[in-house]
């Protein structure tokens, strides 16, 4: 115990008189604990995009709406779309639509021979979720199927005329609708009969008629309700005297084509005269005594006209009349409407075609490379037909149409061109730049070809502290950019989307880092090339954001504070006040509150003792308290001297005292640094001064710690 409470006292003396420093843990200040990083989780579960409805039925001629929309989107987020195409993914559609963009469209069918089309929508936006946000792409489907409207075609009663109790057959044929249907015929004299029909086609039913005139009609219903009705042309009589039936080969012509018709007169009375009548035009020469009479009428202008036959019979009878009534329409002509969107090399369109006129049904020609090569498209009647486009060249492009109708008149020949445009040609480009800020990503996009204008959408995974806008727009070619600045460690996954006019889609994305992730290498050593008693600490950081604080602690409760401005090596003498193994630990944070550690355990010599008297000998403990006592006494004298002697004593150089105490700890508090000096023999007012000097010629780096707390730091040789 005297051996131990010597060296103490030793030490003690030691410290006072400035021979040693003292011990850099007196200074230490301890760095703030790293806050907690919170990251927004991943939704589980991605949007989903539909079209309502998925499926349709509906006859030619009809058009229905079709809409898009986002479902399921999870809880706590936001949805905002970005675009909508639309397009029909069927090769010979049985219509078109009325446009490419929007949430919604119309599908309108073409007039031409019934059939299904497969709708396709491709959509795109933004999900956002915290401060984490994604491009979420999607395609959605709807099945819509063009049936033949309900109708009733061809219905006529045979034979005609009839004479009283006469068997009579009425036929016809049930086109379009829905399977299975129900007809029924009402014979307007009181009586109707009821048939059902599988399928689509001809029905017939007979009936015996007492003297009358009659107008027989059916009436159709299909499986979804859907009515049509028919009657016969014309009206039937029935007579015991004289009668005669008109029946024309059509009831619609062309202007100027001759139209044939075939008339039969029965009767008990003869002689008879015959006049046919084209639109009120007595054609001669009448027919005397006939069962049948035929002629042909050409009408010259289009809208309503006749064809009538009248029997001049013997007295007292009347003048019996059949009529059909015709419709007279021009040629058939054939015209166009261009695409609304620009026509591009790849992209398909519609080429929407106009029939008017003519006698249906109809055979349209089309011919030229944008159409794919010549074509014979069958029309039922007039009205609109969507002819597919799939160019596969860019260029003004030629291109032939002709209508020839049930008559065999055929349009006039159109010749057109058709612009294409290139294909959507676009990149993009990703770039990374560090600063003392943090990371600047950067996305620079060109557009070289393609129709204008063109649509650009740039989505981060996560929103950025600052930057610029994500969206925009090219009236023409050229590049644009977005800039996102970023203060965190983290990869963001930048989705870039362009549009262009015609609906093409190109598409680009990028993995950037922000700040690279903190790493933390090294760690700790016995100092053999040091003084006893010190551990050396040899650190590699790389990745964060500068500037690092280094908080080092050690198992016996030292603690060591330092501050690094740039990321590599740096190195570390620690002087230990304890001996034996010691853990030590360093732990790394840097401007944005990351961490990183580096931990060891570390066998620490202290210098050698004197050696102790033996135990065997009883005047050790003696002599050994005997010799504290002088000693002692002695450092009485001399301090007593020395106050007699002031002037004697040899200055003290408050540098070196100052650099003694502060190089050690990298981040001393002043006020302690100075008090410690002050135990070291400097006046604290020159201390003071010393400090003051020292940090205006920048020897000592002075900063105030986020506590308000002035903390100094030696910047000479302050790493070693």
């Amino acid at each position: 115990m005297v051996a131990a409470g010597w060296i103490v006292g030793l030490l003690l003396i030691a410290v006072a008189a400035g021979a040693l420093p003292a011990p850099a843990f007196l200074g230490a200040v301890p760095l703030a604990a790293a806050l907690p990083r919170s990251d927004t989780a991943s939704p589980v579960s991605a949007p989903v995009l539909s079209l309502d409805p998925a499926s349709w039925e509906m006859p030619t001629g009809n058009a229905t709406s079709i809409a898009a929309t986002w479902g399921d989107v999870p809880p706590g987020c936001a949805l905002a779309p970005q675009w909508y195409r639309w397009a029909i993914a069927t090769a010979s559609p049985s219509g078109f639509l009325n446009r490419s963009s929007g949430p919604d469209v119309q599908f309108e069918s073409d007039g031409a021979s019934p059939g299904a089309s497969m709708l396709r929508a491709d959509a795109a936006a933004v999900l956002r979720c915290g401060l984490s946000q994604s491009l979420v792409e999607a395609v959605a489907f709807s099945n819509v199927t063009v049936v033949a409207s309900l109708s009733i075609v061809d219905l006529e009663l045979l034979p005609a005329p009839l004479l009283p109790s006469e068997p009579a057959e009425l036929s016809g044929a049930v086109l379009g609708g829905t399977p299975p249907y129900s007809v029924w015929i009402n014979w307007t004299d009181g009586s109707g009969t009821r048939l059902a029909l599988a399928a689509p086609g001809n029905f017939s039913a007979s009936h015996a008629f007492r003297a009358g005139i009659y107008d027989p009609a059916a009436t159709v219903t299909d499986a979804s309700g859907l009515v049509a009705r028919a009657a016969v042309p014309e009206s039937v009589e029935v007579s015991n005297g004289t009668a005669v039936a008109i029946f024309p080969v059509r009831t619609r012509v062309d202007v100027g084509d001759p139209l044939a018709w075939n008339a039969t007169i029965v009767g008990t009375r003869t002689p008879w005269l015959s006049f046919s009548m084209c639109d009120g035009l007595i054609v001669l020469p009448a027919t005397r005594g006939a069962a049948a009479t035929s002629g042909n009428c050409t009408f010259p202008a289009p809208g309503p006209a006749t064809i009538s036959v009248e029997v001049d019979g013997a007295p007292p009878e009347s003048f019996p009349t059949a009529t059909a009534a015709i419709s007279v329409v021009p040629d058939p002509n054939v015209s166009l409407e261009l695409p609304e969107a620009p026509l591009e090399v790849g992209v398909a369109s519609d080429l929407v075609v106009a029939i008017t006129g003519g006698v249906p049904p109809f055979s349209l020609g089309a011919a030229g490379p944008a159409l794919g090569g010549p074509t014979v498209i069958p029309v039922l009647g007039d009205g609109t037909i969507a002819i597919p486009l799939d160019p596969d060249v860019a260029g003004t492009l030629p291109f032939t149409l002709e209508v020839t109708d049930a008559a065999g008149v055929e349009s006039p020949l159109w010749v057109g061109t058709l612009a294409v445009e290139p294909a959507l040609a676009a990149a993009v480009a990703f770039d990374r730049t560090s600063n003392a800020s943090g990371a600047s990503l950067d996305a620079i996009g060109s557009v070289t070809a393609g129709p204008s204008p063109f649509t650009w959408v740039i989505v981060p995974s996560e929103v950025p502290a600052n930057g610029s806008a994500g969206n925009g727009s090219l009236a023409a070619d050229g590049s644009f950019g977005w800039t996102g600045f970023y203060r965190t460690e983290a990869a963001v996954v930048v989705d870039v989307i362009i549009l262009d006019a015609a609906g093409a889609i190109a598409t680009a994305n990028g993995t950037l880092p922000t700040v690279p992730p903190l790493t933390v290498a090294g760690g700790f050593d016995a100092n053999t090339s040091g003084p006893p008693g010190s551990v050396q600490l040899a650190l590699v950081l790389s990745g964060g954001l500068p500037p690092f604080n280094i908080s080092v602690t050690a198992s016996t409760g030292a603690s060591w504070n330092f501050s690094v401005d740039a990321d590599g090596p740096a190195a570390w003498e620690l002087r230990v006040p304890d001996a034996g193994t010691i853990s030590l630990s360093a732990v790394v944070r840097d401007a944005i509150g990351a961490t990183g550690e580096a931990n060891g355990s570390v066998l620490v010599a202290m210098p050698a003792a004197a050696p102790a008297p033996s135990p065997s000998s009883p005047i050790v403990p003696l002599l050994g308290g005997l010799l504290m006592i002088g000693l002692l006494a002695g450092a009485a004298l001399a301090w007593r001297r020395r106050r007699r002697r002031a002037p004697e004593r040899p200055a003290i150089d408050p540098v070196a005292v100052l650099r003694g105490i502060i190089a050690p700890a990298d981040g001393a508090d002043r006020a302690t640094v100075e008090l410690l000096a002050e135990e070291a023999g400097v006046p604290l007012l020159e201390a003071r001064a010393s400090l003051d000097r020292l940090v205006r010629e920048g020897t000592v780096r002075s900063e105030v710690d986020a506590d308000g707390t002035e903390v100094l730091a030696w910047e000479l040789d302050a790493h070693r």
